[in-house]
C-alpha cells in the first residue's frame, strides 16, 4: 500500500508487469523500508538513555522480566536480583574497541557507558 501505487496485491502477477511498474514497485519499497529505519533510529534516539539502563542492567544481571524492566526503566532497585558473578570472563567477538580501561563492545551506532569496566577479553 502506497501513495504512488495505492492498495493493489501486485506480488500474484509481478512477472506480468511492465518493467516501469517493477521499477515504481522497487522505489516504493525502497522508500517505505528507509522511512522505517529512520523512524527506528528516532526512536532509539530519543529512548537513549533508557536504551543505556537496560543495557547496562542485562550486563549486570544478564535477564529482565517485564516488571524489572519497568523497574530499571524508571531507576528504581531490583531488590533481591541476583547479580551475575562479576569475575566471570567474558568472552567477546573480535573487532571490538579498545576503551581506556579495557576492551569495550561498542554496537557501530550507540555507546552503552559504564559496561568497560565489567567486560574484559578471555582467550
Amino acid at each position: 500500500m502506497s501513495d504512488e501505487l495505492g492498495n493493489v496485491n501486485l506480488q500474484d502477477n509481478y512477472n506480468n508487469l511492465s518493467s516501469q511498474t517493477k521499477e515504481k514497485i522497487e522505489a516504493e519499497t525502497r522508500k517505505i523500508i528507509e522511512a522505517g529505519r529512520l523512524r527506528a533510529m528516532a526512536i532509539l534516539q530519543s529512548r537513549k538513555k533508557e536504551l543505556h539502563l537496560l543495557a547496562n542492567a542485562l550486563v549486570e544481571y544478564e535477564s529482565l522480566d517485564q516488571d524489572e524492566i519497568r523497574k530499571v526503566i524508571n531507576e528504581e532497585e531490583l531488590k533481591g536480583k541476583l547479580k551475575i558473578l562479576p569475575q566471570v570472563p567474558v568472552k567477546l567477538p573480535e573487532g571490538t574497541v579498545k576503551g581506556s580501561s579495557g576492551t569495550v563492545v561498542t554496537p557501530p551506532i550507540l555507546d552503552v557507558p559504564g559496561t568497560e569496566a565489567r567486560m574484559e577479553r578471555h582467550n
